[in-house]
């Protein structure tokens, strides 16, 4: 069924936006849609994709298809942050590309996946991270597209800088205690 997923509105708090459920989905089997496919007028001949709402997290085990996954969101009001970024687990899947799109023209791509230098990486983190820029109040949507040969598991959280920030250190903490531990037993 088609769906028109409601817009996630960004304001000024939460700084940290758990993105289950927020996605709608669409399988490639065959792997050859492209972003230009997906961004076809809809008064186009060809047949759209259909993308249906994810109820959670993306879990597809190994499969040979291709993932698209789409997320609209908008920023309520100038106060919210402009600056937004998308932290993705796990971090073996193999490709993982992300498109940025406004008044259907495409922003920004970002790409990472376990193929990926991380010395080529966006964010120098342990995971995906990529960076949003949201100048205006208008709808912004991100569409991501997801391949692998590992067991297909997807979980995105978005995060303000100072928000992401706050919980890579928290988490580096616990990390740090639990191998603190196994390394004094």
């Amino acid at each position: 069924s088609i769906v028109d997923a409601a817009i996630l509105p960004l304001q000024t708090s939460p700084e940290a936006i758990n993105l289950k459920s927020h996605w709608q989905v669409l399988e490639d089997k065959t792997g050859s849609l492209s972003i230009t496919d997906i961004l076809q007028d809809q008064a186009s001949a060809a047949p759209m994709p259909i993308f249906t709402a994810l109820p959670g997290d993306l879990r597809a085990s190994y499969t040979k298809s291709v993932y698209w996954l789409k997320l609209e969101l908008q920023r309520k009001n100038t106060q919210a942050s402009s600056q937004w970024w998308m932290e993705i687990t796990p971090n073996m899947l193999d490709d993982v590309r992300a498109y940025h799109v406004a008044n259907d023209q495409i922003i920004s791509t970002h790409q990472s996946g376990d193929r990926t230098l991380f010395a080529n990486a966006e964010t120098r983190h342990r995971l995906a991270v990529f960076r949003l820029h949201l100048a205006d109040t208008e709808k912004h949507t991100i569409y991501l597209r997801i391949q692998t040969t590992s067991a297909l598991y997807f979980s995105a959280h978005l995060y303000t800088p100072k928000a992401f920030a706050e919980a890579s250190n928290f988490q580096s903490s616990l990390m740090g205690i639990f191998y603190g531990v196994m390394l004094a037993m």
